[in-house]
């Protein structure tokens, strides 16, 4: 069953904090040298108050939710705050099919989470059930499990959640930020912040550097960067993002079968592109036209309706505008699902099979059986003390404060579609497998003259290119444990972010199980010579 905590809780009692202080310290007194009793045992005491900690953290996206168990088991007290009422961003709204890589590049929290869901399956299903075998080791998950195991494990950790609130504005004395001011009235007082959100809200608001689109090819060098439609705009920046969309959870069982309906403002005309790649793909089966991933208990993690060009202003827009804009293509996707079940220029093949399909009625029962959280694949980047770029995905790999491993392949979805008359043409899109490659502290810190006590493991410093390999839930994910562990470092270490010794945070890192270098993993993924990923 799914519980909800109040908007303030899980509240944690200081005993969760001292026991997290306590391991944290015995580990220290083995482990890397300069984290002794004496620098740790301080870490915690700013918590006092409600609406103070040592790290504040902004969103509840699973970057956000590993970098607060990770600092809370470092001693640190730790709020989480958020404008959603369902934590856990998209891994909790329909992203269950993990986009891993090499799972062997996946370590620490982020596979311990994994390994949580598939502890779930096996305690409620048993260790040879269907469910567990579907739940391929815990990397494939429903919405609803997925959202289980992280508010036991927030309240196991003792990190305070501030629920369904919004950054209005950002307190700072010089670099240094020191408070957040919520819509509520709310004034949020941390050490350290790091923004955790898909977006890259709290950074703008902190005056950090960022870019939002394409970089020009120029910009960096990089040959898959800019526009590439039209020929005469090839290479070109702007300011476009790629497309939103929703991971619907489907099912075809009859007694959790919810039917697809017809939509307000439905617009069957709007489908023209999606038909054309289904029908040049020859498709005469449903999943050509709509993926259908599995997840355990029958249900899939469906990308629905893809919509280029639709999404470009959600990011700056205010909080009323966003809804709008989700709304819309909450509008868009429901219309694609009854349009493959009903339109007469979808093959009737693929009508007869959508026919069977339908949203599952456990899943996000409290808002229609429709996933909480838009799929935001691309928001503002950091312009940061490191800007990874292509370079840094292919040809230098290794990173000597390398921090985490992404082994994800360029990616990008059509940015935008052009069409003349019946010929569609996509702008924007590539796909390049990689040899998995270092990602460094540096990339998740903003200039030190703009903000000296912020992280950004989602939104961080990269270009458009480099972004569409780092940008999956695994990568963030490891991102989000390296900053709360950082963040914990800096303040038992009294050293500033930017000054960290990387040599020292690695060996951390290492020790709690992080993979950190990429040198090891020399092969391309996938393996199999025309087996390529199915792109998210």
């Amino acid at each position: 069953m799914k519980s909800n905590p109040p908007h303030d809780g899980p509240s944690h009692p200081d005993a969760h904090r001292e026991v997290n202080r306590r391991a944290f310290v015995g580990m220290m007194s083995v482990g890397v040298a300069g984290w002794g009793l004496a620098t740790a045992v301080g870490l915690g005491q700013s918590a006092a108050r409600a609406d103070e900690a040592d790290l504040v953290i902004w969103d509840s996206t699973p970057s956000g939710l590993v970098a607060a168990v990770a600092a809370a088991r470092a001693g640190l007290s730790v709020l989480l705050v958020t404008e959603d009422k369902h934590l856990g961003g998209l891994q909790t709204s329909g992203l269950g099919y993990t986009n891993a890589g090499q799972i062997p590049t996946i370590g620490g929290i982020t596979r311990e989470f994994h390994e949580r869901v598939l502890k779930y399956y096996v305690a409620q299903y048993g260790a040879d059930a269907e469910q567990t075998k579907a739940s391929l080791e815990g990397f494939r998950f429903e919405p609803h499990v997925a959202e289980h195991v992280w508010e036991v494990w927030l309240v196991e950790a003792g990190v305070r959640c501030v629920r369904e609130d919004v950054i209005q504005s950002v307190e700072k004395k010089g670099p240094r930020i020191t408070a957040l001011r919520m819509a509520s009235g709310r004034r949020l007082q941390g050490r350290v912040f790091i923004d955790a959100s898909y977006e890259g809200d709290l950074l703008a608001l902190a005056g950090c550097t960022f870019h939002l689109g394409r970089e020009a090819r120029d910009k960096y060098g990089e040959s898959l960067a800019g526009v590439t439609y039209p020929i005469e705009k090839a290479g070109e920046g702007d300011r476009k993002l790629q497309p939103f969309d929703y991971r619907c959870c489907l099912t075809q069982k009859p007694e959790n079968r919810v039917p697809f309906t017809e939509p307000p403002e439905y617009d069957p005309a709007s489908y023209g592109w999606l038909v054309n790649r289904m029908k040049k793909a020859g498709g005469q089966q449903l999943h050509w036209a709509l993926p259908l991933n599995p997840m355990p208990n029958g249900k899939t993690d469906s990308r629905t309706a893809e919509w280029p060009g639709h999404s470009w202003g959600y990011i700056e827009a205010s909080r009323e505008m966003r809804s709008q804009i989700e709304r819309a293509h909450r509008n868009h996707s429901a219309g694609y699902l009854w349009f493959l079940m009903n339109d007469p220029a979808v093959p009737q093949p693929v009508r007869e099979e959508a026919a069977l399909w339908g949203l599952a009625r456990d899943e996000f029962t409290d808002n229609g059986n429709w996933p909480w959280h838009i799929y935001v694949r691309e928001g503002r980047r950091l312009v940061g003390e490191f800007v990874m770029t292509q370079r840094d995905c292919i040809d230098d790999r290794s990173k000597p404060d390398g921090v985490g491993v992404c082994s994800w392949y360029l990616d990008v979805h059509p940015v935008e579609v052009f069409q003349d008359g019946k010929d569609f043409h996509e702008d924007g899109f590539f796909n390049q497998p990689v040899q998995p490659f270092d990602i460094p502290w540096r990339s998740l810190l903003p200039k030190a003259a703009e903000a000296d006590n912020l992280l950004a493991p989602v939104a961080l410093s990269a270009s458009h290119v480099a972004f569409s390999s780092i940008r999956v839930e695994p990568v963030w994910m490891i991102l989000g444990e390296s900053s709360g562990v950082g963040a914990a470092l800096s303040l038992s270490e009294n050293t500033p972010l930017h000054r960290l010794p990387g040599e020292k945070l690695r060996g951390r890192l290492q020790q709690l199980g992080q993979v950190v270098d990429s040198r090891p993993f020399q092969e391309f993924w996938p393996k199999k010579k025309g087996s390529g990923p199915k792109s998210v």
